[in-house]
């Protein structure tokens, strides 16, 4: 025991408390980086839903084109086609099943979607 003239700690005092606090720290700072890596990917199925509407959207006002279209957005690829599923008699509407799909870079698929419209025909 220590008389009461000496205060202060002794080195292992010292290291068990510097031991302790990086375990702690490298503890939040893993557990914070994961964080950060799921609010990257919920941002990113975010921007694809916001996306994927867009496209859904426009299509559904565009006249019917059965050409494929791709391109990138936002850091995600996305591809839409339509279908011709039939076709009035007089050739002025479709009904036309419109698909549309985004990944994101990896690859991953994080909007998927197919609707079924009635669309003008070109002139």
């Amino acid at each position: 025991m220590r008389p009461h003239s000496e205060s202060g700690f002794t080195l292992i005092e010292v290291l068990v408390a510097l031991v302790v606090s990086g375990l702690l720290l490298g503890a939040i700072f893993q557990a914070s980086g994961l964080a950060m890596a799921r609010l990257r990917v919920a941002e990113q199925r975010r921007l694809a839903l916001l996306d994927g509407s867009y496209l859904l959207t426009r299509a559904g006002v565009e006249d019917f084109s059965s050409a494929t279209r791709s391109g990138t957005t936002d850091g995600l690829r996305w591809t839409y086609e339509e279908q011709a599923l039939a076709t009035d008699p007089r050739g002025l509407f479709v009904l036309a099943r419109i698909h549309v799909a985004l990944a994101g870079a990896d690859g991953a698929i994080l909007f998927d979607r197919s609707v079924e419209r009635l669309k003008a025909m070109k002139r």
